[in-house]
């Protein structure tokens, strides 16, 4: 089976926004492989509204949508940004395509599509400046999508929080899960990827430093971010993870 996991690594004020789109491959008595598809690095500075509407254009198109998970690093930059990514957020772009003419592709019936798949062939088609298929590809995309917020942490295991829908994952264990499936020949990186230098720079240059409690933390090195590797941590985290220690699934 073939699954693709969507994951974004939420820049602060003075990071890289990254975006890694990796394709998983699972089959009955075999360890799944990762096929890392796409990699973005948006500006520092840029609104976390235009990194949403981006990223929901890429969950419209073929052949992620309707078959994805979406990772998504709810670490340190508050609930108003993590809920943009939540269906909860929807409100105003329902009411507006509804009241779109009734010839519309995109016209909406309360909170059904008038034709979903008028709908999908006009946002994969517009303008990126187009409003009216930014609206409809957040519904589309945000809707009904199998979301795992998580928030990196320094501690020794994983917990799920209830009253936030997220996963608490120490570092180490990101680091470890995609340095294991890079090693064992399950994870591969196209050269041909534009960023995918950077990426592989970002996997050297991870080193664990030893605190004074005992315990290992992982940091990039001085000067360099680590933005489009924690980002594909989580992918493969969630693949990993994903129909077997995870007991609770944040969905709609």
């Amino acid at each position: 089976m073939i699954r693709y996991i969507v994951s974004v690594d939420l820049g602060k004020s003075q990071d890289y926004t990254a975006l890694v789109i990796v394709e998983s491959e699972s089959a009955p008595h075999k360890a799944t492989t990762y096929s890392v598809r796409h990699l973005e690095r948006y500006p520092i500075g840029t609104r976390y509204e235009d990194i949403r509407d981006a990223v929901c254009a890429l969950l419209v198109r073929p052949p992620v949508y309707g078959n994805s998970l979406f990772a998504l690093d709810a670490t340190g930059v508050g609930n108003s940004v993590r809920e943009l990514f939540e269906p909860d957020t929807l409100e105003r772009d329902y009411h507006a395509l509804s009241l779109l003419p009734g010839e519309h592709s995109c016209r909406m019936v309360g909170d059904e599509w008038a034709s979903r798949d008028d709908a999908i062939a006009y946002v994969r088609k517009a303008d990126s400046d187009d409003q009216i298929a930014k609206a409809a590809a957040r519904v589309l995309a945000l809707d009904d999508m199998e979301r795992y917020p998580i928030i990196i942490t320094g501690g020794a295991q994983v917990t799920f929080d209830p009253m936030t829908a997220s996963y608490n994952v120490p570092k180490r264990d990101l680091v470890a899960v995609t340095q294991l499936a890079l090693q064992r020949g399950r994870l591969l990186i196209a050269q041909a990827l534009p960023l995918a230098g950077l990426l592989r720079s970002e996997l050297e240059g991870f080193r664990a430093k030893p605190t004074a409690a005992g315990h290992e933390t992982y940091e990039a090195r001085e000067g360099e971010h680590d933005d489009i590797v924690l980002a594909l941590a989580q992918a493969v985290w969630v693949g990993e993870r994903v129909g077997s220690a995870l007991s609770e699934p944040v969905s709609t």
